[in-house]
């Protein structure tokens, strides 16, 4: 496996231009795809289509949107505001974007990784967000398994 990072670079700014962009300093490549979905709370994580406060499924494209379409529908009180990306059938070049959950290594007081959460951060070089949880991190990287 031969992971690529997922950089966060000024050319980004011109591929989406929606009314409101939500995520502003998300790379535009996740953008791209209609992979999105909404989520309740911290608490209830679970899928859901955008727009509405019913049941998406990681497994069924017809239950998910394009980003536009989600930051409208969070910018206009439709469904739930947090917007939630699902990894399938992302594919980029000869790779496939995913997702390394490190949950725990994050202290959400001072926002301090813990040292093998940092030695991944390092090795992977990739765009991280914090985990909606905020103890945890999750890595982006194209990879071909």
């Amino acid at each position: 496996m031969n992971p690529q990072a997922i950089a966060v670079s000024k050319s980004d700014d011109f591929l989406f231009d929606p009314v409101e962009d939500l995520l502003p300093k998300l790379p535009a490549i996740f953008k791209t795809f209609p992979n999105w979905v909404t989520w309740e709370s911290v608490e209830r994580k679970a899928p859901i289509i955008s727009g509405t406060r019913q049941n998406a499924s990681s497994s069924n494209p017809d239950t998910w949107v394009d980003y536009a379409t989600a930051c409208a529908n969070a910018k206009a009180g439709r469904g739930f505001r947090n917007l939630g990306f699902v990894t399938d059938k992302c594919k980029v070049g000869t790779g496939y974007l995913r997702a390394l959950d490190l949950d725990g290594c994050r202290n959400p007081v001072d926002g301090k990784l813990t040292d093998w959460g940092q030695r991944i951060v390092d090795i992977c070089g990739s765009y991280s967000e914090v985990t909606p949880s905020g103890y945890g991190l999750r890595v982006w990287i194209i990879s071909n398994l």
